[in-house]
């Protein structure tokens, strides 16, 4: 067995502009046996190497590299092979090494998308602000619930080595500086994933770090509620929940019955007579915060500096190589 000739076709001679980010090479491979096994087909000679720089005729193309290869038998003419060459764009870093290693992947400009995750949350009041309470005022038990979205941030770059250590340590690490444009405390990386890839004869990590981004910020944000409140010694209502000298009672109804169901609180140990759905607890600095501030609630997971992991960040210039 043995490959006859490789022929490129004209399908491809205007499928590249420099307003593409990728183009196909089209290549007709015959073989003189039937039988012919595909690697045959793909590493003969004419055939585009994976990871190679375009080239075709006296046209090179840097930065534009071979990124797959898929042969196809014809079923009516079996001793052809149609064989399609995929390039995609790169940024490629020239000077790395004298440029010497200008196709190097781990220069190539990382993949990036982004997606909405949806998940569910108790519904406890409209977007008035009023509480989703029963005729009685009692809230439901279940609460109802309702549809709530997360933005998620997908990086894929080649990286030269990996090790379980660093995917450990920043699993379900929220930031503490400025990462994409938000303020530290609404990102969390849910997990960094390596995979294999070795190109050519060289080992490289194929590694992907999924970051997920909250409007609200990841602390715990309890609604304050309780059987109980605070008092001081002359009966007055708490204006300090840190005060050793005040006394807990039970929360009584207006027949004076103890109540059952635990009632919204003010933050600061009260019940709350106002009707609304209670405040988030606990305060963060000397004032109770809304609901939206990143720094109100318990802070539930680590934080740390983004910066570390050197990801892409879209304020950046192309031109060095990394976003």
């Amino acid at each position: 067995m043995s490959i006859v000739s490789v022929v490129e076709t004209n399908e491809t001679d205007a499928l590249w502009s420099p307003l593409q980010v990728n183009c196909d090479r089209n290549l007709v491979v015959k073989s003189d046996d039937i039988t012919e096994n595909w690697y045959t087909v793909v590493t003969a000679s004419g055939i585009p190497a994976i990871y190679s720089t375009y080239r075709r005729n006296a046209i090179t193309i840097q930065g534009l590299i071979c990124t797959s290869i898929k042969p196809k038998q014809r079923k009516d003419a079996p001793l052809f092979w149609d064989v399609v060459a995929h390039y995609d764009w790169v940024c490629v870093n020239v000077s790395r090494n004298g440029g010497n290693y200008q196709n190097d992947p781990v220069d190539w400009t990382p993949k990036i998308s982004g997606d909405f995750v949806k998940y569910q949350v108790p519904c406890n009041q409209d977007i008035h602000g009023n509480p989703i309470v029963c005729s009685a005022g009692d809230p439901y038990d279940p609460p109802f619930m309702m549809d709530a979205h997360r933005f998620q941030l997908k990086i894929t770059r080649y990286e030269t080595s990996t090790n379980a250590q660093t995917a450990l340590t920043y699993q379900d690490a929220v930031n503490s500086d400025t990462f994409w444009g938000v303020s530290p405390g609404y990102a969390k990386i849910i997990g960094i994933a390596p995979e294999l890839a070795p190109i050519q004869s060289y080992v490289y990590w194929k590694v992907t770090y999924t970051i997920e981004f909250r409007s609200d910020g990841w602390n715990l944000k309890p609604l304050d509620k309780g059987l109980r409140c605070l008092i001081d010694d002359d009966g007055n209502p708490s204006t300090n929940p840190d005060d050793p000298d005040l006394t807990i009672i039970e929360i009584t109804d207006g027949n004076n019955i103890p109540v059952k169901t635990p009632v919204p609180l003010d933050g600061l140990g009260n019940e709350l007579t106002d009707g609304s759905t209670g405040v988030v607890y606990p305060k963060a600095g000397s004032s109770y915060q809304t609901y939206s501030s990143p720094q109100s609630g318990y802070e539930i997971y680590k934080s740390m500096a983004f910066s570390t992991l050197n990801l892409p960040n879209p304020g950046l210039s192309f031109a060095s190589g990394v976003l």
